[in-house]
């Protein structure tokens, strides 16, 4: 028993660990619209509306996914587990997910319609590119937060 709670308490500490990085990450590639030339004020106001936006729309999506991801493993480590429950649950997940990366290709559209062409191009360019536009930025893997792929729109 005091094994199986040490284990479960280094996994949720870990969890935390991985979750402040992504935290993090998130915040730096919130403003990834810095690399974007030539911004107006007009267009700094608007994006940064439409980030709030964001944001605000994200953030129960966000804690619905953290319940059902706990909620997931806890069926998962039930003594007995029901695999319909926990199918269930995965899909619940899976919907939450899609919900939000629906509102992030919103985000990213509504940020292209207020660019002039070059700027859009500068945009895409860091969109398609990973990170900072040199192929690097920071990911998670078994070792924790690592130099490599990312994307800017992705942790927003």
């Amino acid at each position: 028993i005091i094994l199986l709670s040490l284990s479960t308490m280094n996994i949720q500490a870990q969890k935390q660990q991985r979750q402040q990085g992504q935290k993090r990450v998130k915040e730096q590639k919130m403003n990834c619209e810095n690399r974007i030339p030539d911004l107006t004020d007009e267009q700094k106001k608007k994006i940064k509306d439409l980030r709030t936006e964001l944001l605000k729309a994200s953030l129960p999506i966000k804690n619905a996914i953290g319940e059902l991801e706990a909620k997931l493993t806890t069926l998962e480590s039930a003594e007995k587990t029901d695999l319909d429950a926990i199918n269930k649950a995965i899909d619940q997940i899976s919907a939450k997910k899609s919900e939000l990366r629906k509102l992030h290709a919103k985000f990213k559209q509504d940020v292209r319609k207020l660019l002039t062409e070059d700027q859009r191009l500068v945009f895409d360019l860091h969109q398609s590119k990973r990170g900072n536009g040199n192929g690097m930025g920071m990911h998670h893997g078994r070792k924790g937060m690592q130099r490599g792929p990312g994307n800017c729109n992705r942790g927003l």
